[in-house]
């Protein structure tokens, strides 16, 4: 939480700014690395003995036993290792701070260094000193003075910060500040999307090229997804046809199979057939059933087809009717 600044302690340097805007609201509070780091190297075209002694000055100033003194003194080298702000006693003191400064940076320097910290670093571009120096802190020392508003500050750090880029070519700043940030560069089509202007100031053809290969892929792309949706529905097609084709040969055979079985009966008999005499029929009144017929032995057993034949053929009628007992006890 942003704290203004009559809420801090007394011995809290900051309470010397200007109250945030934000003051009371919540923020991702992040350690700002000011400076961007040195580096040091040797050239490769020295004469050896330089190489020599500029490696040994290397050593020197990087030795534990150096370093621990020298990070205490006015200069271009800070503390960044733990062993370096493990004491007070041991180097920071003989350097002049005091206890409480030393503790101070100590806690800030132990939390920045963390690897769960969200650091945000400097800007990591050519002509960074255009950006901060020449046009940031030139309107913000105009504000604090005084001499501008806020509104006007920012308004002239943007319009700079344009120029700037503009100076150093956009695209180009582009792609230096992702590298920076370890983020892999925009590809050609994306630049083209987002940066219109700036990629055809550089050459019209870049993003006209991207377009029509982008076109090509593109018809390409329809070209064998609907050839893939075609097979798809020919596979789906031909299937369905010969899932038809067998349902249609399974019906005919079994419709083959029907008409022989029902060819074969005409000459042959599945079971005998059981005959009762009409006025023996009659006499009865009702049905009776099949097994008391046949123990009283008044039923005529035909075993097959020539018995038939013979019964039919000696002036005999048969007459066949079907019949329903829809009550559990009784013939109806």
């Amino acid at each position: 939480k942003i704290k203004a600044s009559s809420e801090l302690p007394e011995d809290d340097r900051a309470r010397v700014l200007v109250d945030s805007p934000h003051a009371g609201e919540s923020i991702n509070r992040v350690p700002f690395y000011w400076s961007g780091g040195y580096g040091t190297g040797i050239r490769k075209s020295a004469d050896p003995a330089a190489k020599d002694l500029m490696f040994d000055f290397f050593v020197y100033v990087n030795t534990p036993i150096t370093s621990v003194d020298d990070v205490v003194q006015p200069s271009w080298l800070d503390s960044w290792r733990y062993s370096q702000l493990a004491s007070y006693e041991r180097n920071f003191q003989k350097g002049g701070w005091s206890y409480d400064s030393w503790n101070e940076h100590q806690r800030v320097m132990n939390w920045a260094l963390g690897s769960e910290v969200n650091s945000a670093l400097t800007l990591q571009l050519p002509g960074v000193l255009l950006y901060t120096r020449d046009v940031m802190l030139n309107k913000f020392q105009m504000y604090v003075s005084g001499n501008i508003t806020m509104d006007r500050m920012k308004e002239d750090v943007v319009q700079g910060w344009n120029d700037a880029t503009t100076t150093y070519g956009k695209i180009n700043q582009l792609d230096n500040y992702r590298a920076a940030l370890g983020s892999d560069a925009l590809s050609t089509v994306e630049k083209c999307r987002l940066h219109r202007a700036e990629m055809d100031a550089i050459n019209p053809a870049i993003c006209k090229e991207a377009e029509d290969n982008s076109t090509l892929i593109i018809i390409i792309l329809c070209s064998v997804v609907g050839a893939g949706l075609l097979g798809i529905l020919g596979y789906f097609s031909y299937r369905r046809y010969r899932s038809y084709q067998a349902i249609k040969k399974a019906h005919e055979q079994q419709m083959e199979s029907t008409l022989n079985e029902a060819t074969r009966t005409l000459r042959s008999l599945d079971y005998p057939l059981h005959l009762l005499r009409a006025d023996e029929f009659i006499q009865e009144g009702k049905l009776m059933r099949h097994e008391v017929m046949r123990n009283c032995h008044r039923l005529t057993v035909l075993d097959n087809i020539g018995d038939v034949d013979a019964f039919v053929q000696a002036g005999k009628q048969v007459v066949f009717f079907s019949h329903q007992w829809t009550e559990l006890g009784l013939a109806s």
